[in-house]
């Protein structure tokens, strides 16, 4: 593509401007702010609807300001190019303007939003016919990439530049490399859901899991080493000495029985113990007499709280699907405001064609006025017609919703009585239920019972004295049992220790041998990877004539980031000069301009710092070359120069201001 014309009017800063281009390389030169980098966002303006830093419209000041930096309304900001692509010539006009409208009843015109008009040819057309055009020539990305030098590396993101270039270069095929014998070991590990990078995610976290577990092992062994002291015990001897001290306190505990055992003592306690076990049987029994009572208020109970949370679940539900209908309504409410205003919008458009025929000048024949009015309003009509259908669709939506509201309503209020009145019942059964539960349980008469337990305790005393003594015997002797027994499960726990001890040191054997190959596939996946970037920066920079990339990062860890930076004579992009930057980002254009098979015009911007520019012919076709250009001020002339002008200016006054005075205004030098 190359621009043969390029208007503006009332477009940012410029008020007019005609650039004829004929489709020859170029240089607009003027002063900053004299409007270069206008030029070119009207261009892209032009095919995207957004200025070189991807703002829309209204984002980037597309309005002509007034002294006093104000928006001058009523005004229609175009952008008209007369391009050339495939050997075809057409026009495009992209014009974005303020709605003014009058008022019903009044000659107040008050504003009413933008918008926007396209025309190809002279014909008007939608937005989505003209995208559609400009589709069909390049995408959106496409535009940004192939018309500005700085677009590739300074506003997409390495990601998506990453993607672009393996998009056009196409990656390295892994199933070759993993068929290599160097790369064996990994073929096994390598599906179409596992790729080498997941291999080495998995090894790397299997080989931090087991790293973990191997620093545990040595405080495990140390945790089982504290029961390893146990020189000096004996277990047969041990066990001997808890045999004596068992027959001995056997011998003890049946003399205590001996005491207890005596006949008047044995029946009373008989005595006793039936009379507990008939007060047992009376609580029972008391507690069974209240449980019937409360069984039937329970099954009552249980059955109306099922219906209350049944009722309760129903509510919920219909006040969401109330909810629901309510926004609805409002949704629904605002469609047809919407087609109102739409309505009202084409119903007050009026016939404004011109009447006179754009190739020859002369007024057009009344018929063909006609004609042109005739399909005007017969275009009118149908888009009313259209309107009017769609309002009579939402507003049978409308009446359908406020039908099913009304009926929601009227459940949700019958639910809720019916909540009210099941809330009531559980309540009530509650109360019953507690009355039950609270009230008294007859108690026993225990005064046989006490009186049983006085004379038997009073039969006690007379032996009291010896029971002390064999029990005293008995606890001695159980105490020195526990103190063997503790000797014993010294060793126990000993020999369990040595045998846990063993499987720890088995397991960090064990472990250090799966480590040891985590780290061999780890090394294998970053070699594999090291290679693969080899070849695939072999084969993305050699699509390039200048441009090198660099692919990949070497973290302090040993593992390997993905980045994409440009290498200028291996000096990264951000750090070279600007000259070097232009003409790297020429070379990209030029090598994506040749994979996508379309140029279009290229808009060199701070192109004053650039001796000589990338020439850009390795192509089918070479790309037209707009060059902004910042004129170099006087005082940075050679002296040489600057004496020329002096001599022949009169004075260096008088040279300056006539170098400089055509620069304060844009002009256009064809190359």
């Amino acid at each position: 593509m190359k621009i043969i014309q390029l208007e503006l009017t009332n477009f940012k800063g410029i008020r007019s401007l005609l650039l004829k281009f004929n489709g020859r390389d170029a240089r607009i030169i003027g002063n900053n702010a004299t409007g270069k980098t206008t030029v070119m966002d009207a261009f892209i303006w032009l095919l995207t609807g957004k200025d070189h830093l991807g703002r829309s419209d209204l984002n980037f000041n597309i309005k002509t300001l007034d002294g006093a930096g104000q928006a001058i309304p009523m005004l229609d900001h175009t952008v008209r190019a007369v391009l050339e692509h495939d050997g075809a010539t057409f026009e495009l006009v992209r014009t974005f303007r303020e709605v003014w409208q009058k008022k019903t009843g009044t000659n107040v015109q008050s504003f009413n939003g933008h918008k926007t008009e396209y025309y190809i040819d002279g014909v008007p057309k939608s937005e989505k016919e003209y995208t559609a055009f400009i589709e069909r020539i390049a995408s959106m990305q496409l535009i940004y990439l192939l018309t500005m030098t700085g677009y590739f590396n300074e506003q997409i993101k390495a990601d998506d530049r990453r993607k672009m270039l393996l998009d056009m270069c196409g990656d390295v095929d892994e199933s070759a490399m993993l068929a290599l014998p160097e790369f064996a070991e990994l073929a096994p590990y390598i599906t179409q859901m596992v790729t080498v990078a997941d291999l080495k995610k998995a090894k790397a976290a299997q080989k931090t899991k087991i790293n973990d577990e191997i620093k545990s092992i040595p405080t495990a062994i140390n945790v089982h080493m504290q029961y390893m002291d146990v020189n000096g015990i004996s277990a047969k001897e041990e066990q001997g000495i808890i045999d004596n001290l068992t027959g001995a306190i056997k011998a003890g505990e049946q003399q205590l029985i001996s005491l207890d055992n005596g006949e008047a003592l044995a029946a009373m306690r008989r005595e006793l113990s039936e009379l507990e076990n008939e007060k047992l049987q009376f609580n029972i029994l008391q507690e069974q007499i209240r449980e019937k009572a409360a069984s039937g208020l329970k099954s009552e109970l249980s059955a109306a709280q099922d219906i209350a949370f049944e009722i309760g679940r129903k509510i919920s539900r219909a006040d969401s699907d109330l909810t629901a209908l309510r926004l609805d309504l409002e949704s629904y409410e605002k469609k047809r405001q919407a087609a109102l205003d739409e309505y009202y919008e084409v119903e007050d458009k009026a016939f404004d064609g011109s009447t006179v025929c754009p190739t020859c000048g002369q007024p057009l024949p009344p018929e063909k006025v006609s004609e042109a009015m005739e399909q005007f309003n017969e275009n009118k009509a149908r888009e009313l017609e259209a309107i009017a259908e769609k309002g009579k669709a939402i507003a049978i939506s409308i009446g359908k919703i406020k039908a099913n509201i009304e009926s929601t309503a009227t459940l949700l209020d019958e639910l809720r009585r019916k909540k009210e009145a099941a809330d009531s019942e559980v309540n009530a059964l509650q109360s019953k239920l507690a009355d039950i539960n609270n009230a008294p349980i007859p108690e026993f008469d225990c005064a046989k019972i006490d009186a049983k337990k006085s004379a038997i305790i009073d039969l006690m005393h007379s032996s009291d004295a010896l029971r002390e003594k064999y029990t005293k015997q008995v606890e001695s002797l159980k105490a020195a049992r526990s103190e063997h027994e503790s000797n014993i499960l010294r060793l126990q726990n000993a020999e369990n220790a040595a045998k846990e001890i063993e499987k720890l040191k088995a397991r960090e054997k064990e472990l250090a041998a799966a480590f040891e190959d985590c780290e061999k596939l780890i090394a294998l996946c970053d070699n594999f990877t090291s290679a693969k970037v080899r070849m695939l920066d072999e084969k993305i920079s050699g699509a390039f004539r200048f441009a090198k990339f660099k692919l990949t990062e070497t973290l302090v860890n040993g593992g390997v980031k993905e980045v994409c930076e440009t290498l200028i004579d291996g000096v990264p992009y951000g750090a070279a000069n600007n000259a070097a930057r232009i003409n790297i980002g020429l070379d990209i254009i030029e090598t994506f301009s040749n994979h996508y098979g379309i140029t279009l015009p290229v808009f060199v911007d701070n192109a004053e710092s650039v001796c000589r520019l990338y020439p850009m012919d390795a192509g089918k076709e070479k790309p037209q070359i707009i060059q902004l250009v910042v004129p170099t001020p006087f005082d940075s002339l050679p002296v040489d120069l600057q004496e020329y002008l002096i001599d022949r200016c009169g004075s260096e006054e008088e040279a300056k201001r006539a170098y400089e005075e055509p620069n304060k205004k844009l002009r256009v030098e064809i190359v």
